[in-house]
C-alpha cells in the first residue's frame, strides 16, 4: 500500500453458510440462522515514521498501541496490527517482545507494506525476526503484477519462502494507491489472479476479505461521526448466503501525542459503551482477528 496513510482498520465480517458465492439457504433467515457479524480493528504503523531511528518516537507510539489493545481487551474486542518495516526494526532494537506480547494478548498481526523500499516478503521476514513467524495475512502490493501478467493477487500469491512455500493465504484492504479509492466488495471470496482480481474463482488458492467501503476516494478511514449510520446500513443489507466483511482504518499516528490519544480513546469508550458492546451482547456482531476470519471462511 504505497501511498496509504498510517492507519487502523476495523474489519467486520458476517458469516452465513459459505465463504463466497451463492449457496442454499433460507430466503428469510430466522435469528437462529441469521449471519453473525465479526469485527476487528486494524491498525497500521507506516514506514514514513522513523521508528527505528528515534527511540522516543518509537516508545510513544508503542505505548499508544499497548493502551489501545488494553482498551479493546476490556471490551472483548480485537485489534489487528500491521507494522511496516520501520516499526518492526524499532521493536527489534528497543522492545523485542512488543509484537509477541500483542499476539499473546489474543490480538492479531498482519504483514503491511507500502513497498516503497521493501516488499511484502521482506516485511514478512522482518516480522519473523521478532518472533512473528508464519503470518499468512497480506496487505500491500496493490500496483504489482504477478507472474505471466497476472494481477496483484497473482503477485501476492506468488510470494514464497526459501523452501518454496507460499507466504500468504489471505489478502485484505485493497486501496488504489493512485486514486485512494478503496475496494467496495463486502464478502470473503477467492479472488481471481487473472483479469479482474475481484471476480470470484471457486478454485482460487487465496482468500480476500472485502472492506465493504463505498467506492469514494478517502472512504474507509475511521470517522466516528458516521460510524454508526454506516454500520447500521451494512447490518441491514447483509448477504445471508455469504461471509460478509467490513472494516475501516484508524491511524496509529492519531495516537502519537498523549492528549490526542486520550481524547480518541475516550471516544472509543463511548462507541463501545453506547453502540458496539450492545451489538455484541445482542449477538449481532462478534470480534475476531483477520486470521480467525480467514479460518471461518476457509472452513
Amino acid at each position: 500500500m504505497k501511498t496509504e496513510t498510517l492507519t487502523t482498520y476495523i474489519a467486520l465480517s458476517m458469516i452465513g453458510t459459505g465463504c463466497a458465492g451463492p449457496v442454499s439457504g433460507p430466503e428469510d433467515p430466522t435469528p437462529e440462522t441469521a449471519p453473525v457479524l465479526y469485527i476487528v480493528s486494524m491498525m497500521h504503523a507506516e514506514e514514513s515514521i522513523a521508528f527505528h531511528q528515534n527511540e522516543a518516537t518509537y516508545e510513544r507510539h508503542a505505548s499508544a498501541l499497548e493502551e489501545q489493545r488494553a482498551l479493546f481487551a476490556k471490551h472483548g474486542a480485537r485489534l489487528d496490527f500491521g507494522p511496516d518495516w520501520t516499526f518492526i526494526e524499532g521493536v527489534k532494537r528497543w522492545d523485542p517482545t512488543q509484537l509477541t506480547d500483542h499476539l499473546a494478548a489474543g490480538q492479531g498481526l498482519h504483514t503491511h507494506a507500502h513497498e516503497t523500499q521493501w516488499d511484502l516478503a521482506n516485511v514478512n521476514e522482518r516480522l519473523a525476526s521478532v518472533g512473528v513467524e508464519g503470518n499468512s495475512i497480506a496487505n500491500g502490493g496493490f500496483l504489482e503484477e504477478g507472474p505471466d501478467g497476472s494481477n496483484w493477487m497473482g503477485y501476492v500469491s506468488s510470494l514464497q519462502d526459501s523452501a518454496g512455500t507460499p507466504l500468504f493465504s489471505t489478502a485484505i484492504g485493497f486501496k488504489n494507491p493512485q486514486t485512494q479509492i478503496p475496494d467496495t466488495s463486502a464478502t470473503c471470496f477467492r479472488p481471481s489472479v487473472d483479469g479482474d482480481w475481484d471476480v470470484h474463482d471457486p478454485n482460487g488458492r487465496m482468500l480476500y476479505l472485502g472492506s465493504n467501503s463505498s467506492g469514494v476516494a478517502g472512504e474507509g478511514a475511521l470517522d466516528f461521526e458516521t460510524l454508526r449510520s454506516w454500520m447500521d446500513d451494512r447490518l441491514a443489507n447483509l448477504d445471508p448466503d455469504a461471509m460478509n466483511t467490513l472494516y475501516w482504518h484508524d491511524s496509529l499516528h492519531m495516537y502519537g501525542q498523549e492528549q490526542d490519544a486520550a481524547a480518541r480513546r475516550a471516544r472509543w469508550e463511548q462507541e463501545f459503551d453506547e453502540y458496539l458492546d450492545p451489538l455484541a451482547d445482542a449477538g449481532l456482531i462478534q470480534w475476531a482477528t483477520f486470521q480467525e476470519m480467514a479460518a471461518v471462511c476457509a472452513d
